[in-house]
């Protein structure tokens, strides 16, 4: 518990958000694997915030379809689509953090 707090505090919010992104993004297998490590994560005290972020780094952002985006709708949509998502991805993290906390 010690290392989570100590991590909470020494980087900045909005940069939590971010790796959490990053992580769920780069995270293998489906949705359910995710779901005890969470919890997990938040029994330690990881905002939710983060936890939002994860979540849907790990569901919007997902790179598996890429190439099959590409393949209907060329190289632009697939791009665009991972912008967006990962937009999206960060202002919910960062507004429910707000709101919950």
């Amino acid at each position: 518990m010690d290392i989570v707090s100590s991590l909470q505090n020494s980087i900045y919010l909005p940069l939590q958000i971010f790796y959490a992104e990053v992580a769920g993004f780069l995270s293998p297998g489906p949705r359910y694997i995710l779901y005890p490590i969470l919890a997990t994560l938040k029994e330690l005290g990881v905002s939710t915030g983060v936890i939002i972020a994860l979540i849907s780094g790990h569901v919007l952002i997902e790179p598996s379809t890429f190439f099959v985006e590409s393949g209907f709708f060329g190289f632009r949509f697939p791009l665009k689509r991972f912008i967006v998502a990962f937009v999206i991805t960060f202002l919910a993290g960062y507004v429910t953090t707000f709101i919950i906390n």
